[in-house]
């Protein structure tokens, strides 16, 4: 993730990001599409105070942002070679079966404790929360559209279109969890970007839709799924 800074995590990205990326696209024929998860960090947070566009020059923070900027470069080099591509931006993603290190997770499992909610930053920083049911229900309708991917510049957005603060985000854990804990805001490190926003006229123009996010349905359907775990730490949004 984008914030692990385990020793071994450089190596582990190169590995689960770049090696399996590279190996995927060398063996499978070039007539044969082939759908890459990429990631929204490879832009490094929107900017100009509008959404991110496929359009705009990548500028990952951190070792995760830069490795699927580099899946991004071997999809392009697959086009260029005549190669039916096409990699994906998801903006966070929340659900269920949500990774125990992420946001929405520890936050969660913080509120359960009777812990405080730590923020980065501050409560205003805003994040596109897309629900990992349409993020699932957008995947499989680009497969059914891979005469349009050609089209499309080799990227697409997987996002909503809407930002939520992550003082919303809090309080939606807070609710889902039935505690009154209160909010820790902490200083934000270089990869913490204020904000993320998807531009999804691409996506749009692609499948006929975008992913719609109902926010306190979704942390509480993710909540009710989750397994209660000792000893969990609040940690702030991944992008």
């Amino acid at each position: 993730g984008v914030r692990d800074t385990s020793v071994d995590v450089e190596h582990r990205r190169q590995r689960d990001n770049v090696d399996a990326a590279a190996i995927v696209l060398q063996h499978t024929p070039l007539h044969v599409p082939v759908l890459v998860t990429s990631s929204s960090s490879v832009y490094g947070g929107s900017r100009w105070s509008r959404p991110s566009a496929e359009t705009d020059l990548a500028d990952p923070r951190g070792g995760y942002a830069a490795s699927k900027a580099v899946v991004e470069t071997l999809c392009a080099q697959r086009r260029a070679a005549g190669g039916l591509v096409l990699a994906t931006r998801p903006f966070t993603l929340a659900g269920e079966d949500q990774r125990a290190d992420m946001a929405l997770a520890r936050w969660i499992d913080a509120a359960r404790a009777g812990r405080p909610l730590r923020i980065f930053g501050a409560p205003e920083r805003t994040r596109d929360i897309t629900d990992v049911r349409q993020a699932a229900r957008v995947l499989v309708s680009l497969l059914s559209h891979t005469p349009h991917w050609a089209a499309a510049g080799g990227t697409v957005n997987v996002g909503t279109g809407r930002a939520h603060t992550l003082a919303e985000l809090a309080d939606a854990a807070r609710a889902a969890a039935d505690a009154d804990v209160p909010i820790v805001v902490e200083p934000a490190s270089a990869v913490e970007v204020r904000h993320t926003l998807a531009d999804t006229r691409r996506l749009q123009a692609l499948i006929g839709f975008s992913p719609h996010t109902d926010l306190q349905t979704l942390v509480t359907r993710q909540a009710a799924t989750q397994p209660f775990r000792s000893g969990a730490v609040a940690d702030p949004v991944s992008t």
